[in-house]
């Protein structure tokens, strides 16, 4: 049985085993008799009120009225049909960026989820529920097994012709929250960033005049570039020019750099015993570029494959980075896709960034303009985990409406028992269940509109400056300037696209309730004036068999 999200398929079990379970409470104590009772006495009522003398016709239209009630009760509330846990699914579609490492394209991608195996800590719990029913079987009525089947059948052939594009949201988020939780590689960081970048910056300032950009190698030589440049440890400037990460070296041994004579003897004067180097800035970033030991990994390198090795890299964003890259920012080579992802990790790193704005102090000049750039970018760690919530409403909202599936289909039989298992009431159920269970696409469209407007206000084509500016802009939640609706901010965005996660799905339920109680309406009548057409045709029935009967006799 198919089901809507991977919570589902554990809430669904649980919610159809308390079914069965208070179905057989309202059978074993003689509660589902009530029903009928209540029944006969309307029929009887109403055929006072309506001053039938016909014995036989307020049998027919008892009759009538009993056979309705049976057929809803069978079909509708009787479990008939066993749930098979092997049988549950979640068919999760997803965009994901396929193709090789330098070239990468789009591919919806329909991956089928059975319980107790959709990789997270529920499944331990669905063997523990496994062993609590003791052999007992789940099932559930005929017409709800179809009806939720069809339900769900609907909702996916509509969810698979969404428009395939990557979750940029899902992007943005993970560029904003990556940390760096390795003790010694994230001291490693603050200590480059105190030996090397702390100076070269400072020295770049001192010595730089009003056209110092004009002097800057090939690729560099720009006011936007440089001042980008700047704003980062890994600064192509410093690396590329002389006199900056080539004049400086860590002042304190490094742990991932051994102890090398030539380089090192100079730097303690013999008093250093232990067996870590001094490297050169440029080695210690990069050794392989820098014509350092290239048989060690420089930080540039560690953090790169520190990056790459987490979780939500390999499994969640990384194959949408390689894709926003390639198609937006112009990185042609590994090495710029590395820097952009580096920059990324950087500027996410709450410590980092406030030890930088001790770093560049009030230099004026392109410090200043170094500084404003770390306002564009809105690097605060506050700013960075909220943007993050837009996951929690995706995350919710799923969670929201396998809970009220479980909820309903746990008192369906409380639910029919009281309506008197009337097909009018079953009516109105059946579209309330149906308008939950769309909430999938609905979730599907919402995120699908996010991640459309999202990339939408920051990607420019033909511009792969501009379009790495607004990804980075989005990890601080502010819109870069010179956007081509700047009146839109991303604030405005985030929350028309979170309100599409909650608004959209209850006016959907909100207008199908008053669709189905319409439909029950109309349905409730026929069967009212079916159930009293067949009293009038059993009455007329009669009067001519009496008819018929006296004139015999004469």
């Amino acid at each position: 049985m198919p089901t809507g999200s991977i919570i589902d398929l554990y809430t669904t079990l649980l919610g159809w085993y308390m079914n069965n379970a208070l179905w057989d409470l309202i059978v074993g104590t003689g509660v589902i008799f009530i029903p009928f009772i209540a029944r006969v006495l309307q029929v009887h009522l109403k055929d006072a009120e309506n001053e039938r003398k016909s014995t036989k016709g307020f049998v027919r239209a008892l009759e009538f009225n009993v056979y309705m009630m049976l057929a809803v009760m069978v079909f509708a509330a009787q479990p008939m049909v066993t749930l098979h846990t092997a049988n549950m699914t979640y068919t999760h579609l997803d965009c994901k960026a396929v193709g090789s490492e330098e070239v990468a394209g789009i591919e919806r991608q329909a991956e089928k989820i059975s319980y107790g195996e959709s990789g997270t800590r529920a499944d331990s719990r669905a063997r523990w529920f496994d062993a609590t029913l003791n052999g007992r079987e789940v099932q559930l009525p005929l017409f709800w097994y179809i009806w939720m089947r069809m339900s769900h059948a609907l909702t996916f052939a509509l969810s698979f012709e969404l428009p395939c594009s990557p979750d940029f949201r899902a992007l943005s988020d993970g560029l904003a929250n990556i940390q760096i939780n390795d003790p010694a590689l994230r001291n490693e960081v603050y200590q480059f960033q105190r030996d090397c970048y702390k100076p070269s910056l400072a020295k770049y300032t001192q010595e730089r005049g009003d056209n110092s950009h004009e002097l800057l190698p090939a690729g560099l030589a720009s006011p936007q570039i440089e001042t980008q440049e700047l704003s980062w440890i890994g600064s192509q400037i410093f690396l590329r020019v002389s006199g900056f990460y080539d004049f400086y070296r860590a002042e304190e041994p490094v742990e991932a750099f051994i102890w090398e004579e030539g380089r090192d003897a100079s730097v303690q004067d013999g008093i250093y015993t232990g067996n870590a180097g001094f490297p050169m800035c440029d080695e210690w970033w990069d050794p392989a570029s820098s014509g350092g030991i290239t048989n060690q990994k420089g930080l540039r390198e560690r953090l790169i494959d520190y990056v790459k090795s987490t979780d939500s890299y390999q499994e969640e964003w990384g194959d949408t980075l390689r894709y926003w890259s390639d198609n937006y920012l112009g990185t042609s080579t590994q090495y710029q896709k590395d820097n952009f992802l580096l920059r990324s990790t950087l500027l996410s790193e709450e410590r980092f960034n406030n030890n930088l704005s001790r770093v560049v102090g009030d230099g004026g000049g392109i410090l200043s303009n170094a500084a404003d750039a770390f306002a564009i970018l809105g690097l605060s760690f506050g700013s960075i985990k909220d943007e993050a919530m837009a996951n929690i409403y995706r995350a919710a909202g799923p969670l929201i409406q396998a809970l009220l599936i479980m909820v309903v289909v746990m008192f369906l039989p409380l639910f029919m028992t009281l309506t008197t298992f009337q097909v009018d009431k079953l009516m109105l159920l059946a579209v309330m269940v149906f308008s939950v269970i769309f909430w999938s696409y609905l979730f599907a469209f919402a995120n699908y509109l996010d991640n459309f407007l999202l990339s939408s206000l920051v990607a420019a084509d033909g511009d792969a400056r501009a379009s790495e500016e607004g990804l980075l802009a989005i990890i601080g939640n502010k819109l870069r300037e010179g956007a081509d609706n700047d009146s839109v901010s991303l604030n405005t965005l985030a929350y028309v696209t979170r309100g599409a996660y909650v608004y959209l799905p209850i006016l959907f339920t909100m207008l199908m309730s008053l669709i189905g109680w319409q439909m029950s309406s109309v349905m409730g009548g026929l069967i009212e004036r079916q159930g009293g057409s067949a009293a009038s045709n059993s009455m007329k029935g009669l009067d001519g068999a009496k008819m018929v009967g006296g004139g015999l006799k004469k």
